[in-house]
């Protein structure tokens, strides 16, 4: 089994209401030819230090390796607990980005109502069986924003009123989003 160095973001889009999480409305690339294919992200993966999730990523059929699935397997309670995520890997500026998403398709009818949040990590494979995945910021961002250092559209909220911590919603497009 191969041992992750970082890879805190996806598990933190499972718990929203636990941190702030920078999302867009919109794919960090809409251009499907620069979706980059790695076999060295195939394969079960741990957190460096916690084997209590596991995280499986392999490819979806149709898509040339191109498009990930990315099932996050806790095994903390009694009972796992299972999210799937879709996404895809891009280069941009020599930086390789995983864009991701949870995974809408289901037998439920009440995800036709649904938009998906998309998250964009930079990845770095350190080599064979070690990956380091970072995130944004939110906080960092904030600041950035309000001092109009960069320049971005966004929608901010609170979950829920006990909450000091605002999840925020990046409302770009790709152009816009690679240019930031």
């Amino acid at each position: 089994m191969k041992a992750k160095l970082i890879l805190p973001i996806i598990l933190a889009a499972i718990y929203l209401s636990s941190c702030t999480v920078m999302g867009s409305l919109y794919r960090l690339s809409e251009n499907e030819s620069r979706y980059i294919f790695k076999r060295e992200f195939i394969g079960k993966w741990i957190e460096a230090g916690d084997t209590s999730v596991q995280y499986d990523i392999d490819t979806l059929p149709n898509y040339n390796g191109k498009i990930y699935t990315i099932n996050i397997i806790d095994t903390i309670n009694e009972e796992p607990d299972t999210t799937f995520f879709v996404g895809y890997i891009v280069n941009i500026g020599g930086r390789d980005f995983l864009d991701c998403w949870v995974n809408l398709k289901s037998e439920n009818d009440k995800n036709l109502y649904l938009v998906p949040k998309h998250f964009v990590l930079g990845i770095r494979f350190k080599n064979t069986d070690r990956l380091e995945i970072t995130y944004f910021d939110s906080e960092e961002i904030a600041t950035l924003l309000e001092k109009q250092k960069i320049h971005l559209t966004y929608a901010s909220r609170k979950f829920n009123l006990e909450d000091e911590n605002e999840s925020y919603l990046i409302l770009d497009k790709p152009a816009v989003l690679q240019k930031n």
